[in-house]
């Protein structure tokens, strides 16, 4: 049985999220909470917990937006994809808006980031896993170094003003990416796809 949704409580979720949105880009994470929100939204504090338990459910939200929305560009990928592929689609995606970018490179989101990073990295590995004959445990240590390497040159570049061109910077982490996992992946990886 479909319930349906009255659209008044969709646009007032929807405003939620937009002034949630403006609000990270403009302001620290620590100033961002519920009364500074329902005061610009102009909405009753009671209006927001209809929607959202706390701030911190509110973060959740967004990121499994942003998770959505970024695995959405890593299935345009054809498989199996290299980390060129998944460096172009990290650096496109998270300089796509100004919102993106300050998720992701804000160090006060860093807790926030990297629950994106292992959300986005789990989705990749269930559609190509290149590491699939290691134990678990040996596939976590290298998704770790895969993932926050990638993350950290990403913060960096943005950190140092973006002054590389971004298809330079591509090309760069790709490569270090591709070469340094190179040597753990077995060279008859593209039969087994």
């Amino acid at each position: 049985m479909r319930t349906k949704v009255d659209k008044r409580t969709i646009r007032t979720k929807q405003a939620i999220l937009k002034t949630f949105e403006e609000m990270v880009c403009e302001r620290k994470p620590e100033t961002i909470n519920i009364k500074a929100l329902t005061d610009r939204c102009g909405i009753h504090r009671k209006t927001f917990y209809l929607h959202y338990t706390c701030i911190e459910a509110l973060y959740e939200d967004a990121l499994n937006i942003l998770v959505q929305q970024y695995n959405e560009e890593v299935a345009k990928l054809p498989n199996p994809y290299t980390y060129y592929d998944l460096t172009r689609v990290l650096f496109e995606f998270f300089t796509k808006s100004e919102y993106n970018e300050c998720l992701y490179c804000n160090p006060k989101y860093v807790e926030f980031s990297s629950r994106l990073g292992a959300t986005t990295l789990k989705h990749n590995r269930s559609i190509y896993n290149p590491y699939s004959q290691y134990s678990p445990e040996m596939q976590n240590i290298i998704n770790a170094f895969v993932s926050q390497a990638s993350s950290v040159a990403f913060r960096q570049w943005v950190s140092d003003g973006k002054k590389v061109p971004m298809e330079e910077a591509i090309h760069m982490v790709g490569t270090l990416l591709e070469k340094g996992v190179q040597a753990i992946i077995p060279p008859n990886i593209e039969e087994q796809s």
